[in-house]
């Protein structure tokens, strides 16, 4: 009972504190301003939180995790590209389902319904949220809200650099590692920034103007051709690379 406390105290937070960047904007929201909003104090929020852009990033050490293991423990005949590709689609396909914060929580114990309700909606809301969205137009919706929170920010500018700087980080010591080279070795580091770029195109507004440049039924297949045209122009030289032997 304590631990579902805490999660449904985290999600409240979390959802509380993005829609309030969205609306007026990173900068202009203070954490005592959530904090009331949520009917807690600051320290607690601090709690859950310990940075106010971890409000943002919330998922950061999680994704650099993912993103490390699904490189390192790739199938036999899998290559690194393979692996980021694998998960990229798998991100997709969660945000399609509209999993992410959801998925999170039910698997730790919280029930979808308990989920929507502690979002404050009501029995017919939650039947026609669950219902209405086009599953094609999620992920743009997901990054435009994304966006929409970076905005000008220098802070969280900066954050999502500092962000993306750790991810290559991480893989290119996972690729260094396997290859039995030097961390600083040249090979390691630029195909993991060839797989960064990659992911970093996957959320970037360059992405987010192209899905909206096409209408809701056709996002989907518009975000598999960004996807597959990144592969091919950015991956082709690394396609065979570090393939793990069957």
């Amino acid at each position: 009972m304590r631990e579902r406390k805490k999660l449904r105290t985290r999600r409240a937070i979390l959802e509380t504190a993005q829609a309030m960047f969205v609306e007026r904007g990173y900068d202009n929201v203070t954490v005592t301003e959530i904090a009331y909003a949520v009917g807690l104090s600051a320290k607690t929020v601090f709690s859950y939180f310990p940075s106010k852009e971890d409000l943002v990033f919330d998922r950061d050490l999680e994704m650099r995790a993912l993103l490390r293991d699904r490189i390192r423990d790739r199938a036999p005949g899998r290559t690194p590209l393979d692996a980021l590709v694998g998960l990229l689609r798998d991100l997709i396909a969660d945000t399609e389902r509209g999993l992410s914060e959801r998925e999170i929580d039910t698997e730790r114990g919280l029930s979808e319904r308990e989920i929507d309700t502690e979002r404050g909606l009501s029995e017919r809301e939650i039947d026609t949220e669950r219902g209405s969205s086009d599953p094609g137009s999620r992920a743009a919706e997901e990054l435009g809200r994304l966006h929409r929170m970076v905005g000008d920010s220098a802070t969280l500018q900066s954050r999502l650099r500092l962000m993306w700087e750790q991810f290559e980080q991480e893989v290119a010591e996972v690729l260094a590692d396997e290859a039995g080279e030097p961390r600083h070795a040249p090979r390691p580091r630029v195909v993991a920034a060839q797989l960064l770029l990659i992911f970093r195109l996957m959320s970037s507004d360059h992405l987010l103007g192209y899905l909206q440049a096409h209408s809701r039924p056709f996002q989907r297949a518009a975000l598999e051709t960004w996807l597959q045209i990144s592969v091919e122009l950015i991956g082709g030289g690394i396609a065979d690379h570090a393939r793990r032997p069957g």
